[in-house]
């Protein structure tokens, strides 16, 4: 039976594993490759499918960005398929019939595949008219609550390569395949080392920022701390959701809203990101001379309000302080806000736990943001919260458990004011004037809260008995958290740009 031209599919396509892909290895040209691939898989290759799928005599409309006032499929009978908005990995888009939608989807995931080995597509759909009563919000978090449940319960896919007998890269695995920049690799490292860097949001950093995992260390060589940080905006879906059903029942006025509200979101936490790089390159241009040394810092996600980095450890919280206050302080035509969380690791570490450990941290600051914002009215400045981790040796207990052993104090999690105070009590312990305890007595006293209460009064009093005074602090979790960061609060405020 032929579907009436009232008839429609509104689809979602979701590009899934993507911070494995992005951190699986700690070349960070292949991170940045990877970063490459995944933000080219949607707006890139996702159109040139749906393009190449449709009839000569048919058209598709994919513009979405210079058109996104414009809704053409609902008037247009010729028109069989139309992006409603692309980002974050994932597009929407309103198709006319279930069999264009259903070619589309086999050769997606075909390209999906061949362009990263690796990654997976998961796609849903829900038909719909538009006298159907329901309003696009409405049919919206029904395709969002469909595709979470398709993905909870999805096995993932994979590229099928050589026998096992072969010889194996030594991250994940994966058979050896390919020779490239003097190195074994599998076909998912080759396709990362040959991303096109060109035409895409990280194109802008490549002057100033550094492309290897080696630039990242204090000193090249040595097995220094990397931060690796994740930052997430707060109550984002809610506000597109809120902002939607204020357009009620009309889907074209909807439509428009979205791609709009998605469209600032992104293009907001990518200005501030610019901005905050902008405020600590070298120059007063805001450019690096060929003779100065690059920002030790690689953006690897930017998209929507999902932002992360890799950075050298000592930058991490002077830059996501900056990025937070930027954020919190900004133009945006609401009041915004994020949480951030920062892994703090050594430059052998794997990065994907590492990320796995950021991800948790922020979850971490998530958790106190909601809990706070249930105490307060809506209307009330919205909070910015951060959460870190030191890994220390092995890392055979997940994060929790190592806190739990770790002291007798509780965790804390830090908001924008708070933060600054323990960046700056990071660089009060560092001073070398007289009255700063020696470097010696500020590791027996982290040494001491490891052990007990009372160990770290006695270390308070030999302090006393030898003239320094008692270290001022407004609680003793902040001081024992700066004594854990103690060494990247040395001498960091000569090395970048003032904040």
């Amino acid at each position: 039976m032929e579907a009436s031209k009232d008839d429609f599919l509104l689809a979602v396509y979701d590009i899934t594993g993507i911070q494995d892909y992005i951190f699986a290895s700690n070349y960070l040209k292949e991170n940045i490759g990877a970063s490459y691939i995944v933000g080219k898989m949607v707006e890139k290759h996702f159109v040139d499918v749906l393009k190449g799928s449709v009839e000569k005599d048919k058209e598709v409309k994919t513009c979405w960005v210079k058109e996104k006032n414009k809704i053409f499929i609902f008037d247009v009978n010729k028109i069989q398929a139309e992006v409603v908005y692309i980002g974050g990995g994932n597009a929407l888009v309103i198709y006319r019939d279930w069999i264009l939608y259903n070619e589309v989807n086999r050769k997606f995931a075909e390209t999906v595949l061949e362009q990263s080995a690796s990654l997976t597509m998961v796609t849903e759909a829900i038909p719909f008219k538009l006298d159907c009563g329901k309003s696009y919000v409405e049919l919206y978090r029904e395709l969002m609550q469909k595709l979470s449940n398709t993905k909870a319960k999805m096995v993932r896919t994979k590229l099928n390569q050589t026998l096992p007998i072969f010889a194996q890269e030594s991250f994940k695995g994966d058979p050896i395949t390919d020779f490239i920049d003097n190195k074994h690799v599998s076909t998912e490292q080759r396709l990362k080392r040959q991303a096109n860097y060109k035409n895409t949001v990280f194109q802008q950093y490549e002057k100033n920022c550094v492309k290897e995992t080696e630039d990242l260390k204090r000193k090249k060589g040595e097995d220094s701390y990397i931060g690796v940080v994740h930052i997430d905006g707060n109550g984002m879906g809610q506000w597109i959701d809120g902002k939607l059903a204020e357009t009620g029942k009309d889907f074209t006025s909807a439509i428009q809203k979205h791609r709009e509200l998605s469209l600032q979101i992104t293009n907001y936490f990518r200005e501030i990101f610019k901005k905050t790089v902008d405020k600590f390159v070298k120059g007063t241009d805001g450019n690096t001379s060929e003779k100065e040394e690059k920002l030790p810092l690689r953006p690897l996600i930017l998209d929507g309000d999902d932002v992360t980095f890799i950075c050298q450890g000592d930058l991490a919280i002077p830059f996501t302080l900056e990025f937070l206050n930027q954020l919190k302080n900004g133009d945006f035509n609401t009041q915004i806000s994020a949480c951030a969380g920062v892994a703090f690791v050594h430059s052998h570490f794997p990065f994907n736990l590492a990320y796995d450990i950021a991800e948790q941290c922020c979850q971490n600051a998530k958790h106190v943001y909601y809990k706070e914002k249930h105490k307060h009215d809506e209307d009330e400045i919205q909070e910015c919260y951060f959460d870190f981790y030191l890994v220390r040796g092995s890392y055979v207990q997940t994060m929790e458990e190592q806190r739990d052993n770790q002291t007798y104090l509780d965790p804390k999690i830090y908001n924008v004011e708070e933060l600054e105070e323990l960046y700056n009590m990071m660089q009060r312990l560092n001073n070398d004037d007289e009255k700063t305890w020696p470097h010696s007595r500020l590791i027996a006293l982290y040494e001491a809260y490891l052990q007990g209460k009372e160990v770290v009064e006695l270390v308070h009093l030999e302090a006393e008995s030898r003239g320094y005074d008692k270290i001022e602090v407004s609680e003793e979790r902040l001081l024992f958290d700066a004594l854990q960061l103690l060494d990247f609060g040395k001498n960091r405020g000569e090395e970048y740009a003032k904040v």
